[in-house]
């Protein structure tokens, strides 16, 4: 028996509230994934202002300082003149989006030594906007602008012209955002002109060398590059040396190679047994055992930290697969982004079939095949370091 008709109204008014909480999941769904892209494009921005803080720096000073979502590059030319009575220096603060002020010689970028001034006193830090901000650390007998002093963690707008000072020292630091003009003691024509000429001589010989190092930077670049892209003899015993022997060029082969494990008969050794195919993305640094883009011979000057930081936001990037297409595809578009390794530009990374034919044997550090063969399919690892510099894995899903 059924229940009484529906009426028309009614199903009217279902039908529109089905309507309001698809529309209502739709937008829920935009909204997170621009949340997504949001924190990418933050991670992406903050990776840029880590590459241009000191590399020897960087880990001590976020151990102290919590580096502003807004921060950005410095005018060019910024900088600071310091007065102490009738004398004048200039600090320039053009490089860095922040400066450190302090005691501190291991973590401050202006490191001070008057007795009341803390040993990380206050950071003047660049605006993405092109403003200049100062924000007292906690500084035990404060920072002033002017004649106010700063509460701490709070950022204030430092202008042109306002005196800036630290605890009890009679320092007087006032900011520029032009570039210092160099002022010359008047010389006779003479005198000029000698100084002139051997001024000329000596720039002339900067730029020669200057140029010596770039050709021979460039051929050590390109003698790199030449000796990773040969198929021949070196990479064969390139593989040989990585798998201790003869270079495996089956599955099978590879197992006998890693016959150690697998006679143990566990499952560790039965996953390196079959045909495990894996990807990487390089991440190099300045202490890599080859510190230098292999495409181009640009060296590389990030640090270990920052390396191991980017490799955990690319891990992340690839984990969000923001078009949908699956891990697989997001880890190869990932790899020719931001892979350092020749495999990254001309495979995406693809390392191969691990013993199988065309494994990039000679590309594969020991540690990078380790962590590989451990993941489950489908899988991407933590950042792993090698001599190379610090890498992340995928292990493909079998075909």
């Amino acid at each position: 028996m059924s229940g009484p008709p529906m009426s028309s109204s009614m199903g009217a008014q279902l039908m529109l509230q089905k309507r309001k909480r698809a529309e209502m999941e739709q937008a829920e769904d935009e909204h997170r994934r621009r949340e997504e892209l949001a924190a990418l494009l933050l991670e992406k921005k903050m990776e840029t202002i880590y590459q241009m803080v000191p590399a020897g720096k960087l880990k001590a000073q976020r151990a102290v300082f919590d580096i502003p979502e807004w921060c950005g590059k410095p005018a060019a030319g910024a900088h600071l003149t310091v007065r102490k009575g009738d004398l004048s220096e200039t600090v320039m603060v053009d490089v860095s989006p922040y400066y450190l002020f302090g005691r501190n010689v291991d973590v401050c970028d202006v490191p001070l030594e008057h007795p009341s001034i803390s040993r990380v006193h206050c950071a003047v830090i660049h605006h993405e906007s092109g403003s200049v901000y100062v924000m007292d650390l906690g500084a035990a007998h404060g920072t002033f602008l002017g004649d106010a002093r700063l509460a701490p963690k709070k950022p204030v707008r430092f202008k042109e012209g306002v005196d800036l000072r630290l605890g009890a020292s009679s320092r007087v630091y006032r900011l520029h955002l032009t570039t210092p003009v160099l002022k010359r003691p008047k010389t006779s024509d003479a005198a000029a002109k000698a100084s002139a000429a051997a001024s000329s001589e000596t720039e002339q010989q900067r730029l020669a060398q200057e140029k010596q190092e770039r050709e021979q930077a460039a051929r050590a670049a390109a003698e790199e590059i030449n000796r990773r892209k040969d198929k021949g003899g070196a990479v064969h015993k390139a593989k040989a040396d990585f798998w201790g022997g003869a270079a495996p060029t089956t599955a099978a082969a590879a197992a006998a190679a890693a016959g150690k494990d697998a006679a143990a008969g566990g499952d560790d050794a039965a996953d390196a047994a079959g045909p495990v195919k894996l990807s990487h993305i390089l991440i190099r640094h300045a202490e890599s055992a080859e510190p230098f883009h292999p495409a181009t011979g640009a060296p590389v000057t990030r640090s270990l930290d920052a390396a191991a930081d980017l490799a955990a936001r690319v891990k992340q990037s690839v984990l969000v697969d923001l078009d949908g297409r699956g891990t697989a595809h997001a880890f190869a578009k990932a790899a020719k982004k931001h892979s350092e390794c020749l495999s990254g530009a001309q495979k995406k990374g693809v390392l191969g079939k691990v013993g199988g034919k065309g494994f990039l044997a000679e590309l594969c550090p020991q540690e990078v095949h380790a962590a590989g063969v451990a993941l489950a399919e489908d899988a991407v690892s933590d950042p792993v370091e090698s001599e190379d510099g610090v890498h992340i894995v995928y292990r493909h899903v079998n075909a």
